[in-house]
């Protein structure tokens, strides 16, 4: 699914920023990978890179067969539209447009039709308990609420995978359980493959493997799971 060799990321300025140092590893379909690491260890850089958001300096990787370093940009913008999902931080929900809005908004630029994209649209505020909220604006929403609305609209286009940039950051204990257990139950039964940024070690209860970051390398790579004691 996913496959990275050697990524690195250089911002260069008076003193270069060496982001990426050269990372590798690779993503399973069907797997709920969490990439974790101290601030500055590179984890959100290297989101950055496979989401097709940034571009790397170094290295390959591919999505598929995809090289996502050799797209265009208009490739690029494409290939997300049609294989990727985001969930960032804070939610990035377009305050102006109503729930079911914000979620079907990425099939309109596909070209589909607005019977279909309205249907799925309803249909994936239901899976995430949200069928009672179509209507409502984002300021009428809890945190938690608003953050279901951007995983159902990060689903809307089918994904082939669901990038998530510390999605519980700005939630509270009781709400960033529910979205955690809403992406373990979206990777359980509907096969998603996940791929999560998070600085949380609870959240290593939820996920298949853990990638851990340091200084701009892959320090080590451990299974997920509930946690065990030392």
């Amino acid at each position: 699914m996913i496959k990275v060799v050697n990524l690195a990321r250089t911002y260069f300025g008076k003193v270069p920023t060496l982001a990426l140092k050269g990372v590798s590893f690779d993503v399973a379909e069907g797997e709920f990978v969490a990439i974790m690491g101290r601030s500055g260890s590179g984890k959100s850089t290297l989101l950055h890179q496979l989401g097709l958001i940034d571009t790397p300096t170094g290295g390959s990787f591919l999505i598929d067969d995809t090289d996502g370093i050799k797209l265009s940009d208009i490739e690029k913008t494409k290939f997300r539209l049609n294989y990727l999902g985001y969930v960032f931080q804070d939610y990035a929900l377009i305050t102006e447009l109503n729930t079911i809005e914000n979620v079907y908004l990425p099939a309109m630029a596909l070209g589909i039709g607005s019977k279909i994209y309205k249907k799925r649209a309803a249909e994936l505020l239901d899976l995430v308990g949200l069928g009672d909220r179509m209507e409502h604006y984002p300021v009428e929403l809890s945190g938690g609420e608003q953050q279901r609305v951007a995983i159902a609209r990060a689903l809307i286009n089918n994904p082939k995978i669901l990038f998530a940039d510390e999605p519980t950051a700005n939630l509270d204990t009781a709400s960033s359980e529910v979205v955690l257990s809403l992406f373990k139950k979206l990777n359980v039964e509907l096969k998603q493959t996940v791929v999560m940024v998070t600085h949380e070690p609870d959240d290593i209860a939820y996920v298949d493997r853990v990638i851990w970051m340091r200084d701009g390398l892959v320090d080590r790579i451990e299974g997920g799971g509930p946690l065990k004691n030392d």
